[in-house]
């Protein structure tokens, strides 16, 4: 598990009670927050993708390679309009020797209640439940009223009151398994936040988020003893509380050990445009592709990088899993990276 430096914890208060799930399928709303997972078994992939419905509940779609199909859950809980979501995933061999009847992937998501409390809700996905409230969730950690999220287990990432932006990583070398501290940097407020690897075995993971004068930032993280550095300033023109979002794969013909990194962001005039980090020569970009024409103004934008877990699971090469989502005329548009050019996948459908 990774470790970090500072001594911060988070501690227990008293729990409240979440909406029970309801039936039904309203669809996903205008401009709903967006965010996604999704790994390997073997030569078939599976994709969580979750956003709000108009009634303000939260839904999942699936998709399993195996059936080449999309499929919609009834209503899982309730979040605060508009709150934002951050989806991951881990396996749960990771975290111990198991038989093959209790070793599933297992769905977190992250959200905020009408307080703007940080939630946890999670769920075995071979079982037909729509999973329970999470284990992080009685701590009742508090956020800004327009914090984002994002998470790449074991890490979340969130917003302070202040703009401070913190992390919360599941750890259970500390007591109840997990750790708060903040990263003593200011973010741009309501402006999205990105996590995803920066090296193989996440051994360093790269913090993106938006500064306080609208500039692109990164931040290496190191997961052996949680030490942050600049990594990057981006000199692009990022309008106020942009979306965007990131996601990385391994460099072709690196012996599976480098990895590309591509950040996705919704520029003023509403285009997406994309710069990539995938040779030794650094940032390369701006640039727009036509799958990217026609994103709704003011779309979220989630995009997935395979889960992955220190040594028991690296990201592995040409993974099918390189996919962005965001909405076109309120559809859910599904893209997909393949080698230096994006193309349409198509929009998705999924029946209940």
């Amino acid at each position: 598990m990774p470790s970090s430096t500072a001594s911060a914890t988070v501690s227990p208060a008293v729990s409240t009670s979440t909406p029970s799930p309801t039936s039904g399928s309203p669809g996903i709303r205008t401009k709903s927050p967006l965010s996604v997972t999704g790994w390997l078994t073997g030569n078939e992939y599976s994709i969580r993708v979750v956003f709000q419905s108009n009634d303000d509940m939260i839904q999942y779609i699936a998709y399993e390679s195996e059936s080449k199909a999309w499929k919609q859950t009834p209503n899982i809980t309730k979040a605060k309009a508009g709150s934002p979501l951050a989806l991951t995933s881990f396996e749960t061999s990771w975290y111990g020797t198991l038989t093959p009847q209790t070793q599933f992937n297992q769905v977190e998501l992250f959200f905020l209640d009408s307080e703007n409390r940080l939630n946890e809700w999670s769920w075995d996905i071979t079982d037909s439940t729509l999973g329970t409230s999470g284990s992080l969730t009685p701590y009742t950690i508090p956020t800004g009223s327009d914090s984002r999220l994002a998470s790449y287990w074991p890490f979340i990432i969130y917003q302070d009151a202040g703009l401070g932006l913190h992390e919360v990583v599941y750890d259970c070398r500390f007591p109840g398994c997990w750790f708060n501290r903040t990263l003593n940097q200011t973010g741009y407020d309501g402006a999205d936040i990105v996590i995803v690897p920066a090296q193989q075995n996440l051994r360093e993971m790269n913090i993106i988020y938006q500064r306080g004068d609208q500039k692109l930032m990164s931040l290496d993280r190191n997961s052996t003893n949680g030490n942050l550095s600049t990594a990057s300033t981006f000199s692009i023109d990022l309008p106020a509380a942009a979306s965007f979002a990131a996601l990385t794969v391994v460099r072709p013909s690196s012996d599976d050990a480098a990895l590309d990194t591509y950040i996705l962001y919704q520029d003023s005039a509403g285009m997406i445009n994309v710069i990539w980090n995938n040779d030794a020569s650094g940032w390369q970009g701006p640039e727009t592709f036509p799958a990217f024409n026609d994103a709704d103004n003011g779309t979220s934008i989630a995009c997935l990088t395979q889960a992955a877990f220190f040594t028991d699971t690296p990201l592995q090469s040409n993974s099918p899993l390189s996919r962005c989502y965001f909405q076109v005329n309120g559809a859910l548009r599904e893209v997909r990276l393949d080698g230096s050019d994006w193309e349409i996948v198509g929009d998705v459908n999924a029946v209940l």
